[in-house]
């Protein structure tokens, strides 16, 4: 399968094409057209139930965290079920999403996701879409939360409005091991498949 992307004025779109990344399979999405600098010091996240720690490195003089561009009114779609994946959204007026998708329908089992997210802006209204047994959210400061996610074959996901334009952190564990290889966005037109450090940070490219 080819992974090439082709730009048209409706739509960008890339051929999913599942790849091996230890114990789980990252997905491919395919990308179809619609509608400040963070700091982050030393934290341990206790036990709340979901059965994993994550520890957040202390990344406080933003050295080795990567910026992004995420365009913005792109939305992501893939095969749920058949990889695993945080698909990161923003959407023009400062909306953001951050959705799930597990390998199940591969592995048989379900991936436990834990996202950490800091913002440049005080957090709106957090919305969950798809949330069952398991899944929550935690709203740690005026300008972070905590995403926890136990996905199968469906989805999982959270959408929060910031200030337009405002900068994002993420941060992925899956199954409590760091996994930043299994975030995609839309930068520049193109889907990208990994963060390249953790945590990355997200820079809209328009407002």
């Amino acid at each position: 399968m080819s992974d090439a992307l082709s730009l048209s004025a409706g739509s960008v779109g890339a051929v999913p094409g599942p790849r091996a990344l230890g114990p789980r399979l990252a997905l491919l999405a395919a990308l179809v057209c619609g509608v400040g600098g963070l700091g982050s010091g030393c934290v341990i996240r206790s036990d709340s139930g979901h059965g994993m720690h994550a520890t957040i490195t202390d990344n406080t003089d933003n050295s080795d965290i990567s910026l992004e561009t995420i365009d913005a009114d792109q939305v992501l779609d893939t095969d749920l079920g058949q990889g695993v994946g945080l698909f990161v959204e923003y959407s023009t007026g400062g909306t953001w999403r951050l959705w799930t998708s597990c390998d199940t329908s591969i592995s048989n089992s379900a991936c436990d996701f834990q996202v950490h997210v800091i913002t440049g802006a005080p957090l709106g209204d957090i919305t969950s879409q798809g949330f069952e047994a398991g899944d929550s959210f935690d709203l740690a400061a005026a300008d972070e939360l905590w995403f926890y996610a136990q996905t199968g074959t469906d989805s999982d996901a959270i959408q929060f409005p910031i200030t337009a334009g405002a900068h994002v952190q993420v941060e992925l564990w899956v199954d409590g091991a760091e996994s930043p290889d299994f975030v995609y966005w839309v930068g520049d037109g193109v889907v990208h498949e990994g963060a390249p450090t953790q945590p990355v940070e997200f820079a809209p490219n328009a407002g």
